[in-house]
């Protein structure tokens, strides 16, 4: 699970320096709920289907 924190902060600092000035903190804020929502989707079913 930790892994997967730590790959969210990461996207969600390179999105920032890369479109910072682009980009509004509405849209942001959206797109990484979306993104960590979707990846702990994504890890319970692998854990799931390990089981």
């Amino acid at each position: 699970m930790w892994n997967e924190v730590a790959t969210v902060f990461l996207v969600a600092i390179v999105f920032i320096v890369v479109m910072k000035s682009t980009l509004s903190w509405i849209w942001y804020t959206t797109s990484m709920l979306l993104l960590s929502v979707v990846l702990a989707v994504v890890i319970k079913r692998l854990a799931l289907r390990r089981r």
